[in-house]
């Protein structure tokens, strides 16, 4: 009797009535109810396969699939978990419980296009939560898709006002897609609204940081301590603007008992370092006392993400990205949503040769951002490094459909298209490919890339005494020199 009240409980939940559980639906009550509970007790295969053979004799039962659904996402299997979800959505498109675990689902998979489109459906159909929208925020942001954030915020504040956190979050993305416009706006209407609010004031000090606007970040700062006198960030800046006559290595030592502090949160040490990191590269003593701050942080903090990604930007800023590899992936370990230490792990590969690696790392890449032209940049790069030129023209002929800031980027994925045609015999698409490159202003024709496949191209038209002098001119400019003096060689 208990599993039937549980049934009745559930049908309940799910929106149904009990007239659906009949015998022309389910073959018969006592085999639902029997499935019921061996799900109930945790016997998930034998469950699995007596609502299987229910499905069998009625397919349309969205009942069914939906605990069928349930019991692969108890297993970790996502993808039969979401057919299944997705099959009973498409016979009830109005249930919000199957709606919502479809949410889940997408989400627990990286599925970011569906679970975005289901967010859309949550909030233009189900019970309004802001969380919705925020959440749609986070995934364009982590697509790098700016704009469509932007447009989120927009929405959101057409509906439920101006807030705090709508100003703060459109404000880091201004700051992202670097608007100094947009963002000077945006921090004058939330100074307006919320003028004495101290996490405000430290975005607008910060900015003013950022920008060298010293004067206005240490007022700002000021502000905030009679709000707050104990506000680490606040007087760590008053106290280094006190410190000007220091120099650089002794302000950077300064900072030793405040990394050790158990007051100063990690984020505001973090927040202290960023700016001496690009400057390692130039001076070994700072260098030097910024990895040893980097150790205390990982003592104090053992495995946390940012640390470990700050760890590897010491490295990676000081020309060694071979020692940022292993922080890297120690940072994506415990979170894998940051785009960025993804795209330094692929560069810091990159520049160190590891293309097996490489490879692999831009393929799990690609399944958490389909939409990054940089994932399949290197996954093409390596594709054509380790011999697989057909692999690497699917790679690259999706990468360029994808919209890209940096113009570098998408001209070496066409350069590599033709290097992928021509290793594959095709030389009048390569033909054609370069012909179109050659005449694009954007494309550097100054760059060791497009020199070496320019000889390429000379070699095919059977002017080889100009194919020499572009890959002399190629080596001059910075190519490999002992492979490109093989090709010269072998033209000899």
């Amino acid at each position: 009797m208990i599993f039937l009240i549980m049934l009745f409980q559930m049908i309940a939940l799910l929106g149904q009535i009990p007239e659906r559980i009949s015998e022309e639906q389910l073959g018969s009550e006592a085999v639902f109810l029997d499935a019921l509970q061996m799900k109930l007790l945790d016997k998930y295969d034998e469950a699995l396969k007596a609502f299987t053979e229910i499905e069998k004799t009625d397919p349309s039962n969205d009942v069914v699939l939906f605990e069928i659904a349930t019991i692969y996402e108890a297993a970790n299997n996502f993808p039969n978990a979401i057919n299944y979800i997705e099959k009973a959505i498409a016979l009830q498109p109005k249930n919000m419980v199957y709606r919502q675990f479809a949410m889940d689902l997408y989400r627990m998979s990286n599925d970011i296009p569906k679970y975005n489109l289901e967010l859309e459906y949550q909030i233009a159909n189900g019970k309004y939560d802001e969380d919705h929208f925020y959440q749609l925020v986070k995934n364009h942001n982590r697509m790098g898709d700016y704009k469509e954030s932007a447009k989120v915020l927009e929405r959101l504040e057409k509906m439920a006002g101006y807030t705090k956190k709508l100003g703060l979050t459109r404000t880091r993305i201004f700051q992202r897609e670097n608007d100094q416009k947009k963002l000077a706006k945006e921090l004058e209407k939330l100074e307006k609204n919320f003028g004495n609010d101290v996490e405000v004031l430290q975005q607008i000090a910060s900015v003013q940081q950022a920008n060298n606007d010293m004067k206005e970040a240490l007022a700002s700062y000021q502000k905030i301590l009679k709000i707050d006198p104990h506000h680490a960030g606040a007087q760590i800046f008053i106290a280094s603007q006190g410190s000007q006559s220091k120099s650089e290595i002794q302000y950077l030592r300064s900072f030793g008992a405040l990394m050790e502090s158990e007051r100063l949160s990690k984020d505001d040490k973090i927040k202290q370092l960023i700016p001496f990191i690009p400057k390692g590269a130039e001076d070994p003593e700072i260098f030097s006392v910024l990895l040893d701050y980097a150790e205390i942080l990982q003592k104090m903090y053992p495995g946390d993400p940012k640390v470990n990604a700050m760890h590897g930007d010491i490295y990676y800023n000081a020309r060694q990205p071979g020692l940022s590899v292993k922080y890297y992936k120690q940072s994506l370990g415990y979170i894998k949503s940051v785009f960025e230490v993804w795209q330094q792990l692929m560069q810091a590969l990159d520049l160190t040769g590891q293309y097996r690696e490489l490879e692999k790392i831009s393929l799990e890449a690609l399944e958490l951002y389909p939409n990054q032209a940089i994932c399949y940049y290197f996954a093409g790069k390596t594709k054509l490094i380790t011999g697989q030129p057909a692999a690497s023209l699917e790679f690259l002929e999706e990468g360029v459909k994808i919209p890209v800031n940096n113009a570098q980027i998408r001209s070496d994925m066409k350069l590599m298209m033709v290097d992928a045609y021509i290793q594959l015999h095709k030389n009048d698409p390569a033909l054609k490919l370069f012909s179109g490159l050659n005449s694009d202003p954007e494309i550097r024709k100054d760059h060791p890339y497009f020199l070496e496949i320019h000889g390429h191209i000379l070699n095919i038209q059977g002017r080889k005494n100009e194919a020499i002098d572009k890959w002399q001119q190629a080596i001059q400019s910075g190519a490999n020199k002992e492979r490109i003096q093989k090709l010269i060689d072998g033209l000899k």
